[in-house]
């Protein structure tokens, strides 16, 4: 989607991701309440990010409602939905060691 265009460039040339693009990642989530634009935007974003965790979470908190939402998608990735778990734990982690090294 629009999210994804919106980072490839700044990804691309090493800079951070712009809010405005976070901002259509949300507004994806809010239209169709699925894992996947948050999971690309946590991607998007350096590790030990705050707005990574957030939205890895987020994601996680809907991944229950992987089924009754799939209509509302053109996009639906059930590997983001088997990744998911996987991710947030490598994101805790890395987060914890971010933490304890301060």
């Amino acid at each position: 989607g629009l999210g994804q265009i919106c980072v490839q460039e700044p990804r691309a040339e090493g800079e951070p991701v712009p809010v405005r693009c976070h901002e259509l990642f949300e507004e994806a989530f809010k239209l169709c309440p699925r894992a996947e634009p948050l999971v690309m935007l946590a991607v998007s974003l350096p590790v030990g990010d705050p707005a990574r965790i957030g939205a890895l979470r987020k994601a996680q908190s809907v991944a229950h409602m992987e089924k009754q939402t799939g209509s509302c998608t053109i996009s639906a990735d059930p590997g983001v939905y088997k990744q998911l778990p996987h991710l947030l734990a490598q994101e805790e982690q890395a987060v914890a060691a971010l933490a304890g090294s301060r």
